[in-house]
């Protein structure tokens, strides 16, 4: 299967979100911004996930919760990196930016992580690739689980804000 990068509207709403921030968005400017149905915002404000400001025609969502909805929603770290590649990418936190490694897997289970990211790539109508599935299942299974932040901070600062961002302090983030 070929390697799919980043749709070009989602790249230029990655970039507008990060490089043209605004304080708060509007319902539907994220609704666009997103491509996300307005069932998905209400259901997400309903939730609690995101906190709406202001109410009626002036309801908005802040920088933070639009992140924090297209990361559940439409974006991942990877297409982060990727729109604001070159001079945009300094609005990442370092520790967020995604960096190519080694992973040495079992020949199926590579098989089978790019029938998935192939499957979910069609059904969500976003690029979903082996990468994005690797990070998805560290920040749910592994970060989620850790109990003792504090040593791990005492070896590695600002690992705690990069897996909370972009919620709380990211200025803190190396």
């Amino acid at each position: 299967m070929a390697y799919r990068r980043t749709t070009a509207s989602d790249r230029s709403h990655i970039r507008e979100v990060f490089l043209r921030p605004e304080e708060v968005y509007g319902l539907k400017q994220v609704s666009g911004l997103l491509r996300l149905p307005d069932a998905a915002i209400h259901a997400a404000v309903e939730q609690g996930i995101v906190a709406v400001l202001g109410s009626g025609s002036e309801a908005a969502i802040g920088w933070e919760d639009v992140v924090m909805l297209g990361l559940e929603h439409r974006w991942t770290p990877r297409m982060f990196t990727e729109a604001l590649r070159g001079p945009g990418i300094h609005v990442l936190p370092p520790l967020v930016r995604v960096r190519a490694g080694r992973v040495f897997l079992p020949h199926y289970q590579w098989k089978l992580l790019r029938l998935i990211a192939a499957q979910r790539s069609r059904s969500e109508e976003r690029d979903i690739t082996v990468s994005d599935l690797i990070e998805d299942a560290i920040s749910t299974a592994v970060i989620t689980k850790i109990e003792d932040w504090t040593t791990l901070e005492a070896s590695q600062p600002g690992l705690r804000a990069a897996a909370e961002w972009p919620a709380g302090e990211s200025g803190n983030i190396a």
